[in-house]
C-alpha cells in the first residue's frame, strides 16, 4: 500500500530485489506492515491505516518512516524486518523501538523492484533485534580494528538533557576500551539537512506525476510544488553542496574510522503533543548526511535500567565499508557488556 489510501493499487507480479535476496538465503515471507504514507514522515501516523502503536511506551510515537518494521521487531513477531532510509526512515523509528536499525550504503543491497522516492538518497536496510542477528543474515564475520571518532555534545547542540547525559556516559565509557578522537568542528549534519528537501523532490517527482493526486498526503504535493519553483541555479547549488559535504567527510572520517553519533537529539514525542515548527528539522537532523553521502550508517540501543527508556547511538563509516562497520560495532557493543560498561 505505501502507507497510501486505498485508492492506490499497485500489486507487484513477483518479489522486489530485496525480498528475493533474503529468500534466497533461507528466509520466510511472513507479512507487510504499516508506515508514514509515501515515506514521508517521520512520526509513525498514517490516516489511512492508522497510526503505529510504539511498544515500548504507548504514550510516545513509534517514529517513521518505517514504523511497523521496527514495532514487529521490537514486539518479537519476527526475527528481522525491511525498510528502506532516504532521511533516517529506518534509524528513527529503530531508536524509538529500542531495536537495531541498519541503512546500506548505496547499492550495498538491491532496491530494484521497490517503490524508491529518494533517489540517491534512498538505500535498503534491516531493523533486527540484536547486532549478532543482523551478521548473520549478511554472512559477516569481519572483525578488522578500526580507529574511532566521536562529535562531542557541545558540538552537538540542541539535544534534550537526558541524551546528553547519557551519550556523555556512553563516550566516558567508550575512552576505558578504545582510543578515542574527538571532530570539534562541523560534519555537515546542518548542511544535509538543508538540501535533502531539494533532492527528494527531484526524485520523487516523476512517481508522483504518475499517479492520481487524490492518492497522496498533502507533503507530496507540496514537495511537486517545491521542486516546480526549483531553478537551475539552485539546483546547480545543490549538486555543488553534495560534492562538499561528501569531499569534507572524506578529509575527516579515513577508510578504516567509524564516526559515533547520537541518533536522535530526544525522546520520541508524545501522542497527541503539538509539535513545534521546527521539530522535523531537529528530530532528524544527525541522520540526512549518511544518505547524501551513500555511507552505512548503524542505530545501536544502549542497555539501560528496567523501566528506563532506551537511547541509541549512531555509526558511520565510508560508503561501502558495510561489513567492516557491522563487524567493527558488534565487537565494540560485545566488550561493552563483558566489561559491565554500562
Amino acid at each position: 500500500s505505501f502507507g497510501l489510501s486505498s485508492d492506490y493499487k499497485e500489486v507487484p507480479s513477483r518479489d522486489s530485489a530485496l525480498v528475493k535476496y533474503f529468500r534466497d538465503k533461507g528466509a520466510f515471507l511472513l507479512g507487510t506492515t504499516n508506515l508514514d504514507p509515501a515515506c514521508l514522515d517521520s512520526l509513525g501516523s498514517n490516516p489511512y491505516h492508522g497510526d503505529v502503536e510504539n511498544p515500548l511506551r504507548k504514550d510516545l510515537l513509534c517514529g517513521g518512516s518505517s514504523s511497523g518494521s521496527a514495532a514487529a521487531v521490537a514486539r518479537d513477531y519476527c526475527d528481522f524486518a525491511l525498510g528502506s532510509d532516504m532521511a533516517g526512515s529506518i534509524r528513527i523509528p529503530a531508536a524509538c523501538c529500542g531495536v537495531v536499525g541498519y541503512k546500506a550504503s548505496t547499492d550495498f543491497l538491491p532496491l530494484h523492484g521497490a517503490l524508491s522516492l529518494g533517489g540517491s538518497l534512498d538505500s535498503a536496510g534491516v531493523l533486527c533485534s540484536s547486532l549478532e542477528d543482523l551478521e548473520v543474515l549478511l554472512g559477516i564475520s569481519a572483525e578488522e580494528d578500526l580507529s574511532w571518532k566521536y562529535i562531542p555534545p557541545e558540538m552537538l547542540g540542541g539535544m534534550d538533557a537526558l541524551i546528553r547525559e547519557r551519550y556523555s556516559h556512553f563516550m566516558q565509557h567508550m575512552r576505558t576500551l578504545i582510543s578515542l578522537s574527538a571532530i570539534n568542528e562541523s560534519i555537515g549534519f546542518k548542511e544535509a539537512w538543508e538540501i535533502r528537501k531539494d533532492l527528494i523532490a527531484s526524485a520523487a517527482k516523476e512517481f508522483f506525476i504518475s499517479h492520481p493526486s487524490r492518492v497522496f498526503p498533502e507533503a507530496a504535493k507540496a514537495l511537486l510544488e517545491y521542486d516546480r519553483r526549483g531553478s537551475d541555479e539552485r539546483k546547480d547549488e545543490v549538486k555543488r553542496r553534495v560534492e562538499f559535504l561528501i569531499a569534507h567527510y572524506e578529509s575527516l572520517i579515513g577508510e578504516k574510522e567509524v564516526l559515533i553519533t547520537p541518533t536522535l537529539p530526544c525522546l520520541p514525542p508524545v501522542k497527541g503533543e503539538e509539535l513545534s515548527g521546527d521539530f522535523e528539522s531537529s528530530f532528524g537532523r544527525f541522520l540526512v548526511l549518511a544518505n547524501v553521502l551513500g555511507a552505512p550508517a548503524l542505530t545501536v540501543p544502549l542497555p539501560c535500567d528496567s523501566g528506563e527508556f532506551p537511547i541509541s547511538v549512531q555509526f558511520l563509516a565510508r560508503p561501502g565499508s558495510d561489513k567492516i562497520l557491522i563487524g567493527a560495532v558488534t565487537k565494540l557493543m560485545k566488550r561493552c557488556l563483558s566489561d559491565k560498561v554500562f
